[in-house]
């Protein structure tokens, strides 16, 4: 659970940041310009301010209920593949370190950004390092195409070995083995997440 704890707390710290250097109210004025009037802008502002405490608030709920499904998922992975079956609490706090990985493309984000002066709301929000919209140009992707490139990346690839790696004691060793039940079973759930995300897109673009 301290992982857990410390990733939430560290995802606070992140979203706090982004919400007060990197995505400013200079840069949202910048964005809507063109497409809203002035009054509209500020209503819009003042919306974003009077409820941003509930985004912070639904951080941990959101986070807790992310691990605690990808953790059930491994439990069924695991329950199939008939080996030593660790505890939820076990793989709660596999899934939960492991996690920490997945934060790194928003400390990498923060970092860019802090040091740079001329951007815009679309640069922060298609900038997704170790991704395969890397290559391609993001403003002539259809936006159904933007998560799943986003999505696909190498920090989740990471995620996917660490937890294999933490697993491998319940497949004797065999890392291969492990690998493949993550796979088959977070893994799944994973691509049928994507396309779910990117179907909704589409019906809504």
């Amino acid at each position: 659970m301290k992982f857990a704890l410390f990733a939430i707390f560290i995802s606070l710290l992140l979203a706090y940041y982004t919400q007060s250097y990197i995505v400013t109210e200079n840069e949202i004025y910048n964005f809507y310009s063109t497409q809203l009037s002035y009054e509209q802008i500020e209503s819009l502002l003042n919306q974003q301010n009077k409820w941003v405490w509930l985004g912070y608030v639904f951080i941990p709920v959101i986070y807790l209920l992310k691990i605690s499904i990808i953790s059930l998922t491994l439990l069924s992975g695991l329950f199939f593949s008939q080996i030593s079956k660790p505890r939820f609490s076990e793989v709660f706090s596999i899934v939960a370190k492991a996690d920490l990985i997945l934060l790194t493309p928003a400390v990498l984000k923060i970092g860019w950004f802090t040091f740079q002066t001329n951007y815009t709301l679309e640069d922060v929000q298609y900038f997704m390092p170790g991704s395969l919209l890397n290559f391609f140009e993001p403003t002539l992707v259809e936006k159904w195409l933007l998560y799943p490139l986003q999505a696909l990346n190498v920090f989740e690839l990471g995620f996917w070995l660490w937890v294999a790696y933490e697993l491998k004691p319940s497949f004797k060793e065999d890392f291969t083995r492990s690998f493949q039940t993550v796979a088959l079973s977070y893994g799944s759930c994973f691509m049928i997440w994507i396309v779910f995300v990117a179907f909704l897109t589409l019906n809504l673009s």
